[in-house]
């Protein structure tokens, strides 16, 4: 099962496809600072109309 993240505009990426900021130098706290998916970004990165996006949505909609 592949773990999926929630950003901030309420899309959902796999936990590895992020990084993080360190807990020490952020305020005791963890924050996603880069998402790099393997997408291509054919769509001129307008998430919403991805239908790569849409896929990952329901996947986590299902496994969470």
């Amino acid at each position: 099962m592949v773990k999926m993240i929630s950003l901030e505009d309420g899309n959902f990426v796999p936990e590895e496809c992020c990084t993080f900021t360190n807990p020490a130098t952020s305020g005791g706290e963890s924050y996603i600072d880069d998402v790099d998916l393997p997408c291509g970004a054919d769509c001129g990165k307008d998430c919403n109309e991805c239908v790569i996006q849409k896929i990952m949505n329901e996947y986590a909609a299902l496994t969470i």
